[in-house]
């Protein structure tokens, strides 16, 4: 596991990989389709944590940062 933190270059490449497809609020907890990957609050995506999925996008956060990704 990679514990290092990526450059800003590097983040900024992370997250232009990083598209927003779908949402589903289910019952129990909201899913994202974040491009081909399913994702639920606390996973861990190219280490970056999603902390946030509401109905219009993703709160991920990195480095005591955060980044929001709407919906496409």
């Amino acid at each position: 596991k990679k514990e290092e933190l990526i450059g800003a270059a590097g983040v900024d490449s992370v997250l232009k990989g990083l598209k927003v497809k779908g949402i589903l609020m289910g019952k129990d907890y909201p899913v994202a389709l974040l491009g081909h990957r399913t994702v639920k609050t606390g996973d861990v995506i190219d280490g970056f944590t999603v902390t946030e999925i509401t109905r219009t996008g993703v709160t991920l956060s990195y480095g005591g940062r955060t980044f929001q990704l709407s919906i496409e």
